[in-house]
Protein backbone atom coordinates (compact mmCIF):
# COMPACT_ATOMS: atom_id res chain seq x y z
CA UNK A 1 0.00 0.00 0.00
CA UNK A 2 2.85 2.51 0.87
CA UNK A 3 4.45 1.45 -2.34
CA UNK A 4 1.14 2.37 -4.43
CA UNK A 5 0.76 5.19 -2.40
CA UNK A 6 4.75 6.87 -3.11
CA UNK A 7 3.95 6.26 -7.00
CA UNK A 8 0.62 8.08 -6.83
CA UNK A 9 2.67 11.09 -5.36
CA UNK A 10 5.84 11.02 -7.44
CA UNK A 11 3.25 11.22 -10.74
CA UNK A 12 1.04 13.51 -8.59
CA UNK A 13 4.49 15.93 -8.49
CA UNK A 14 4.94 15.40 -12.65
CA UNK A 15 1.66 16.64 -12.63
CA UNK A 16 2.53 19.67 -10.85
CA UNK A 17 5.53 20.35 -12.94
CA UNK A 18 3.55 19.84 -15.78
CA UNK A 19 1.03 22.71 -14.42
CA UNK A 20 4.13 25.43 -13.15
CA UNK A 21 5.14 24.72 -16.91
CA UNK A 22 2.09 25.34 -18.90
CA UNK A 23 0.99 28.46 -16.65
CA UNK A 24 4.71 29.56 -16.93
CA UNK A 25 3.59 29.33 -20.94
CA UNK A 26 0.71 31.38 -20.57
CA UNK A 27 2.41 34.21 -18.98
CA UNK A 28 5.68 34.16 -21.29
CA UNK A 29 5.65 37.31 -22.93
CA UNK A 30 7.25 36.90 -25.81
CA UNK A 31 6.88 34.83 -28.90
CA UNK A 32 9.57 31.81 -29.35
CA UNK A 33 12.44 32.18 -31.29
CA UNK A 34 12.16 31.17 -35.19
CA UNK A 35 15.84 29.38 -35.04
CA UNK A 36 14.63 27.38 -32.53
CA UNK A 37 11.32 26.04 -32.81
CA UNK A 38 12.31 22.90 -33.86
CA UNK A 39 14.69 21.70 -31.63
CA UNK A 40 11.69 22.90 -28.92
CA UNK A 41 9.29 20.58 -30.66
CA UNK A 42 11.96 17.84 -30.30
CA UNK A 43 12.49 18.56 -26.61
CA UNK A 44 8.55 18.62 -26.14
CA UNK A 45 7.52 15.63 -28.20
CA UNK A 46 10.00 13.70 -25.85
CA UNK A 47 9.06 14.95 -22.33
CA UNK A 48 5.13 14.03 -23.42
CA UNK A 49 6.38 10.35 -25.15
CA UNK A 50 8.04 10.33 -21.52
CA UNK A 51 5.00 10.83 -19.51
CA UNK A 52 2.79 9.03 -21.91
CA UNK A 53 5.39 6.06 -20.97
CA UNK A 54 5.20 6.46 -17.10
CA UNK A 55 1.71 6.23 -17.15
CA UNK A 56 2.01 3.05 -19.38
CA UNK A 57 4.47 1.71 -16.85
CA UNK A 58 2.56 2.77 -13.88
CA UNK A 59 -0.15 0.78 -15.27
CA UNK A 60 1.94 -1.93 -16.25
CA UNK A 61 3.32 -2.74 -13.01
CA UNK A 62 0.30 -3.67 -11.70
CA UNK A 63 -0.06 -7.07 -13.89
CA UNK A 64 3.29 -7.34 -16.38
CA UNK A 65 6.80 -6.45 -14.16
CA UNK A 66 8.67 -7.79 -17.67
CA UNK A 67 6.94 -4.94 -19.03
CA UNK A 68 7.33 -2.20 -17.18
CA UNK A 69 10.84 -3.10 -16.81
CA UNK A 70 11.57 -2.75 -20.70
CA UNK A 71 9.31 0.97 -20.56
CA UNK A 72 11.45 2.04 -17.32
CA UNK A 73 14.29 1.72 -20.08
CA UNK A 74 12.29 3.83 -22.59
CA UNK A 75 11.40 6.29 -20.34
CA UNK A 76 15.32 6.61 -19.65
CA UNK A 77 15.97 7.29 -23.19
CA UNK A 78 13.50 9.48 -23.37
CA UNK A 79 15.12 11.65 -20.90
CA UNK A 80 18.26 11.38 -23.09
CA UNK A 81 16.76 12.83 -26.14
CA UNK A 82 15.29 15.45 -24.02
CA UNK A 83 18.61 16.11 -22.26
CA UNK A 84 20.24 16.91 -26.11
CA UNK A 85 17.32 18.68 -27.21
CA UNK A 86 17.85 21.33 -24.24
CA UNK A 87 21.55 21.70 -24.86
CA UNK A 88 20.95 22.38 -28.05
CA UNK A 89 18.75 24.61 -27.36
CA UNK A 90 20.21 26.49 -24.24
CA UNK A 91 23.62 26.70 -26.60
CA UNK A 92 21.34 28.59 -29.49
CA UNK A 93 19.74 30.86 -26.85
CA UNK A 94 22.91 31.78 -25.24
CA UNK A 95 24.49 32.84 -28.60
CA UNK A 96 21.96 35.14 -29.53
CA UNK A 97 21.96 38.98 -28.68
CA UNK A 98 19.16 40.01 -28.18
CA UNK A 99 17.09 41.14 -25.10
CA UNK A 100 18.55 39.43 -22.08
CA UNK A 101 15.70 38.82 -20.67
CA UNK A 102 14.11 37.53 -23.44
CA UNK A 103 16.72 35.00 -23.69
CA UNK A 104 16.69 33.87 -19.96
CA UNK A 105 13.04 33.69 -19.79
CA UNK A 106 12.83 31.43 -23.17
CA UNK A 107 16.40 29.62 -21.38
CA UNK A 108 14.03 28.95 -18.15
CA UNK A 109 11.08 27.68 -20.56
CA UNK A 110 13.86 25.31 -21.81
CA UNK A 111 14.36 24.13 -18.46
CA UNK A 112 11.02 24.11 -16.54
CA UNK A 113 10.14 21.79 -19.61
CA UNK A 114 13.30 19.66 -19.15
CA UNK A 115 12.29 19.11 -15.41
CA UNK A 116 9.22 17.19 -16.33
CA UNK A 117 11.34 14.56 -18.12
CA UNK A 118 13.37 14.60 -15.41
CA UNK A 119 11.24 13.77 -12.69
CA UNK A 120 9.47 11.28 -15.04
CA UNK A 121 12.64 9.68 -15.36
CA UNK A 122 13.59 9.10 -11.43
CA UNK A 123 9.80 8.09 -10.84
CA UNK A 124 10.45 5.04 -13.03
CA UNK A 125 13.54 4.32 -11.69
CA UNK A 126 11.89 4.18 -8.42
CA UNK A 127 9.24 1.74 -10.66
CA UNK A 128 12.81 -0.18 -11.75
CA UNK A 129 13.33 -0.34 -8.10
CA UNK A 130 9.86 -1.71 -7.12
CA UNK A 131 9.95 -4.60 -9.56
CA UNK A 132 13.47 -5.54 -8.34
CA UNK A 133 12.68 -5.26 -4.70
CA UNK A 134 9.32 -7.50 -5.28
CA UNK A 135 10.40 -9.86 -8.51
CA UNK A 136 8.05 -12.82 -7.69
CA UNK A 137 4.87 -11.13 -9.06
Amino acid sequence: VEDRYNILMMIDKANDKMEFFARFLEVYPFKLYKEIKDEFKNLISSVAQGVEELINCAILIETDFDGAYKKTFEIEEKKREARTAKFNLLGELFKMKDDPTKVYLTSKLVTYIYDIVSWVEETSDHLRGLIIKYPSR
